[in-house]
């Protein structure tokens, strides 16, 4: 994701959880490639950052690549956000945004659902 979508979200975001730090940028897990979908299996990657978080504190990880999850008896249904309730990580994806207004629309819908309702 570019610094100013990231830092469009941040700002978002702080204006209800103040204390967020962004960290380095790091590559998606190999093992949440779905190879037949050109997709990312979102409940790896938040395995993933769930597995690497501290204690009191949660990762809200940003991309633009495609994510999926199951849903029902769809194997891998395409989605903008993962999270689990109770949680410290959760994943949102700009892929399926408008062209036109991603960050507005990103910030609106990460702030909201991903990074507060899911974590």
């Amino acid at each position: 994701m570019n610094s100013e979508t990231t830092k469009f979200v941040t700002t978002q975001i702080t204006k209800i959880y103040p204390h967020v730090i962004v960290l380095e940028p790091i590559d998606l897990p190999k093992e949440a490639y779905y190879k037949e979908r050109n997709r990312y299996r979102a409940d790896s990657i938040i395995k993933s950052l769930s597995q690497n978080t501290e204690k009191g504190f949660v990762k809200i990880g940003l991309t633009i690549k495609d994510i999926s999850t199951t849903k029902g008896s769809v194997k891998d249904f395409g989605v903008m956000g993962l999270g689990y309730q109770p949680g410290k990580s959760c994943v949102a994806s700009n892929f399926r945004l408008n062209k036109d207004n991603k960050n507005e629309q990103f910030s609106k819908w990460q702030s909201m659902k991903s990074g507060i309702h899911r974590v």
